[in-house]
């Protein structure tokens, strides 16, 4: 009987540390899950949406012949009369109306060919064999006058001099408008904007004879602007321009 009660009595004093310690960890417990609780949780980190990939720079193509422009030339071949090779051979391009294209090569590549192929002064004036076709303003230039083509477009000669010929500054800029139409109350002002373009403001009146080489080269420009044609040809209109005339 002596041994139960100590059984008992050692129970009851190891089940009372034992419930002890359980209730001391769920209180160490609840305080941790406490404050666990009072704490905000840590900001997610927002996933990174995916940048747009950068569109890729197109190179520009070749130019789509066929569309309405300034200017269309295909297949284009000049052989001038005489001559064992042709000036041109297989031509092919296109010029934007409102855009400036500028055609290089070396002396004797066709570049004032060309020039004068736009102009219709090959084969008019300057007897060839053309092949190809050339179209200016989406209209077939084929069988065209010189003269009927002014009104479209103009061109300044690499032999400047050659196409002045008046003896007054001013009659050489009005001969062109006169025959191209213009009404003549609009002429003293065309004249006038022209001659002021080109620097040559205060030369109304002289003698185209008088003036310099510079001077009578941007005199063929003023005569070119004056007639304001859609479409400009300059063949090497700086060559006689000093830097400050450029």
């Amino acid at each position: 009987m002596a041994d139960r009660a100590r059984d008992r009595a050692r129970r009851r004093r190891h089940g009372s540390r034992l419930r002890g310690g359980g209730a001391d960890r769920r209180r160490a417990l609840g305080g941790a899950v406490g404050g666990l609780r009072d704490r905000e949780p840590p900001p997610r980190s927002r996933p990174r949406a995916p940048s747009a990939p950068r569109p890729r720079r197109r190179r520009p193509g070749p130019p789509v012949i066929g569309a309405v422009s300034a200017v269309t030339v295909r297949d284009l071949g000049c052989t001038y009369a005489g001559a064992t090779r042709p000036a041109l051979d297989g031509v092919t391009c296109q010029v934007p109306a409102g855009a400036l294209a500028v055609v290089m090569g070396a002396t004797g590549a066709g570049k004032s060919t060309l020039a004068r192929c736009l102009t219709r002064l090959v084969p008019c004036f300057l007897p060839a064999d053309l092949r190809g076709e050339i179209r200016l303003l989406g209209q077939s230039i084929a069988g065209a006058r010189v003269g009927a083509l002014a009104g479209t477009i103009g061109m300044v000669f690499q032999d400047f001099e050659a196409q002045l010929f008046s003896t007054d500054v001013t009659q050489e800029i009005v001969f062109g408008l006169e025959h191209t139409g213009v009404a003549p109350g609009l002429i003293p002002e065309r004249v006038a904007r022209a001659l002021a373009a080109v620097g040559l403001a205060d030369f109304e009146g002289r003698d185209p004879t008088t003036l310099s080489g510079g001077e009578k080269q941007r005199l063929a420009i003023a005569g070119l602007l004056a007639l304001r044609p859609p479409i400009m040809v300059l063949d090497e209109p700086t060559t006689d321009l000093d830097p400050t005339g450029r």
